[in-house]
């Protein structure tokens, strides 16, 4: 299919089971392509323009959940690469994470967790989450490690966060956090309760 209204316009084929999808402004001179498909149980996302790419990879292998997550901009200090694996052992969901991030990419590093940035700098992640079910509860721990770009703001994070459904429809969640900085040997501890209520 194709389109062409006031300068922009639009195109898209399916070619071997991909998808591909090309927009563009040509007044502009601007151009986005992007292309999908599932490949041997792989989904493969590509998207790119004038300034930035982005790569896409999930599957699930052996029982095991794995994404691949790359963003490359021209812009400075914007890129990242992000991998993570997730299984259930026994019962328990866990999930292992590894985020890469230039200086000032929007802290995702810290997104996979819930996580409070420890700096404006953005920080590598290295991090663990494991999740069950515990006497009608869902209890999960975090255990993270962070990198911060400024060199001065590196972190030992564990979480611990409790979450229950009541009778009434809402829900209860506790969330304790330990926050160690490395260089400055800080410990900040914070409990946090919250009662979610539906209308």
């Amino acid at each position: 299919t194709s389109g062409f209204s006031n300068g922009n316009y639009s195109a898209s084929a399916t070619v071997g089971g991909v998808k591909i999808v090309v927009d563009g402004d040509s007044y502009e001179s601007t151009t986005d392509v992007t292309a999908s498909g599932s490949f041997g149980g792989v989904n493969v996302s590509f998207h790119a323009d004038q300034t930035e790419d982005e790569i896409k990879l999930s599957g699930s292998f052996g029982g095991v959940d794995l994404s691949y997550h790359n963003f490359d901009s021209d812009t400075a200090n914007s890129d990242m690469t992000a991998i993570t694996a997730s299984t259930a052992v026994n019962g328990v969901n866990v999930t292992v994470a590894s985020v890469d991030v230039d200086a000032s990419a929007n802290e995702a590093g810290e997104d996979f967790f819930d996580i409070a940035a420890m700096t404006d700098n953005g920080d590598d992640l290295m991090g663990i989450k494991l999740s069950t079910a515990v006497a009608g509860n869902t209890v999960a721990f975090a255990r993270i490690a962070l990198d911060s770009h400024d060199n001065a703001t590196d972190a030992d994070v564990t979480k611990v966060i409790v979450t229950r459904p009541l009778a009434s429809g809402a829900t209860f969640e506790a969330t304790y956090t330990d926050v160690d900085e490395v260089a400055t040997a800080n410990d900040t501890t914070t409990l946090d309760l919250e009662l979610a209520v539906k209308f």
